[in-house]
C-alpha cells in the first residue's frame, strides 16, 4: 500500500472515531440534561413528569395520558430515543412537555413549584454538563 493510500486510511479512521466520539458526548450530555429536568419536576399527580418527551429529528407533539411519580419510565423513553441520535444524519435531539401547566410550573406560578425552574436551572449546568460528559469518553 503507498503512503497515500495509507495516509487516506488514517484520516477515514480518524473521521469515523470522531463522529463515534460526538455521538457518545452528545447522547451522554443530553441525557443527562433531560433525565436532570425530569428529575427537577415536581410531582403531584406524576403527570408533569410523565409528559417530557424526546425524539430525534422533530419536536414531539400532544400529551400522553398517565403518570409516572417515580420517574424512571419517562427518563427510560427518554434514554431510548436520545440513544437514536446519529451525528453524521445531521439530525437534533429534542426535549417537549406539551402539558398547559408546565411553563406555569417553570415560572413558579402554581402551588406546586420549581422556584428555579426545571428546565432554567440545567440549561445553567450546560457546559459543564457537556465537558463532564467528554471527560467520561
Amino acid at each position: 500500500m503507498s503512503r497515500k493510500s495509507q495516509f487516506s486510511l488514517d484520516i477515514s479512521k480518524w473521521i469515523n472515531e470522531s463522529k463515534q466520539d460526538i455521538n457518545i458526548v452528545t447522547r451522554a450530555a443530553a441525557l443527562k440534561l433531560f433525565s436532570d429536568i425530569v428529575y427537577d419536576t415536581p410531582v403531584d399527580t406524576g403527570h408533569l413528569a410523565y409528559n417530557w418527551q424526546a425524539s430525534v429529528s422533530s419536536p414531539p407533539s400532544g400529551t400522553r395520558e398517565g403518570t409516572d411519580k417515580d420517574k424512571s419510565g419517562t427518563i427510560s423513553q427518554i434514554e431510548s430515543e436520545v440513544n437514536k441520535y446519529d451525528y453524521s444524519k445531521n439530525n437534533q435531539i429534542w426535549l417537549t412537555n406539551n402539558v398547559e401547566y408546565a411553563m406555569k410550573i417553570e415560572y413558579g406560578g402554581s402551588k406546586i413549584k420549581a422556584p428555579k425552574g426545571m428546565v432554567r436551572i440545567n440549561i445553567r449546568r450546560w457546559n459543564d454538563t457537556v465537558k463532564k460528559a467528554q471527560a467520561k469518553k
